[in-house]
């Protein structure tokens, strides 16, 4: 579950009430799956933990994965990680992992003052893909 609140606030600006709703977690997920980069590059969210909150594969989700965590025994997750470290101290940047054996560049930058950070990572090969055919003229 997801919980979002937001101030309700009076005449003189002064908060006198929150309104609080609650979401089915995959629903986040859903919201992002038309944020795309060339033809497999997908978006993540990640909670300020690294807890990731929506991924183009609910399954994910669900299973409340953690590459900052799973990467203390996993020592292929640790350049993600370090990513996702960047990203849960609210840094925005670009960055290059290795994920199941494909080579990645992932973008990143903040959700407001959520905690939250979105990426979005493509392989290698697609981010290229139009340097590479101008390389070839």
């Amino acid at each position: 579950m997801i919980f979002v609140a937001v101030p309700i606030k009076n005449d003189s600006g002064s908060v006198i009430s929150v309104l609080v709703a609650g979401m089915d977690g995959t629903g986040l997920s859903s919201m992002i799956t038309d944020i795309t980069y060339a033809k497999t590059g997908k978006a993540f969210i990640i909670n300020k933990t690294g807890t990731v909150i929506a991924h183009s594969d609910k399954q994910i989700v669900l299973n409340m994965e953690n590459n900052i965590e799973l990467a203390k025994t996993d020592t292929s997750l640790a350049p993600l990680a370090a990513l996702e470290v960047k990203m849960c101290a609210g840094e925005k940047g670009v960055g290059q992992y290795s994920y199941k054996g494909l080579t990645k560049y992932m973008g990143y930058d903040p959700i407001g003052t959520t905690g939250w950070s979105i990426a979005l990572a493509a392989p290698k090969d697609e981010v290229f893909a139009e340097v590479n055919t101008l390389c070839m003229l």
